[in-house]
């Protein structure tokens, strides 16, 4: 069945129908479509659900880069002191500000918890400041 058949099937078949091999295999191939920007004929459903997950996920992706950086803010707030104390408070914090704006622009609730990541970074920083 192509993706322009599902036209005559119920939602619930439907559902069914993206489950099995040729379903996800057109799934991919509008998707690659989406983004090509290409036309679609198909099923307006279809092209939407391919949107939706689309947008998933490229903000699963953003979650995962972003607990990456910040698992490596996290581990050089740790690290020994090299060169002035200063400069490197300057830097963390300039690179917890660019974190954060990466936070800013994912949808919610990814937005909300990873802004609550960054709270143990933010009390490393405050801690180094007070030794400064």
């Amino acid at each position: 069945m192509n993706p322009e058949e599902t036209k005559e099937l119920s939602e619930e078949d439907l559902q069914e129908w993206l489950k099995t091999p040729e379903g996800i295999a057109a799934m991919r191939e509008i998707m690659r479509k989406t983004v090509a920007g290409e036309s679609w004929n198909g099923r307006p459903e279809l092209l939407a659900l391919a949107q939706q997950r689309s947008k998933c996920h490229e903000a699963e992706n953003a979650v995962r880069d972003i607990q990456v950086q910040l698992e490596a803010l996290k581990e050089k707030t740790k690290a020994p002191l090299n060169g002035s104390r200063w400069q490197r408070i300057h830097h963390l914090n300039e690179a917890l500000k660019g974190i954060m704006n990466l936070i800013l622009e994912l949808p919610e609730p990814n937005r909300t918890t990873l802004m609550k990541m960054t709270e143990p970074v933010q009390q490393d920083l405050a801690e180094l400041e007070k030794q400064y």
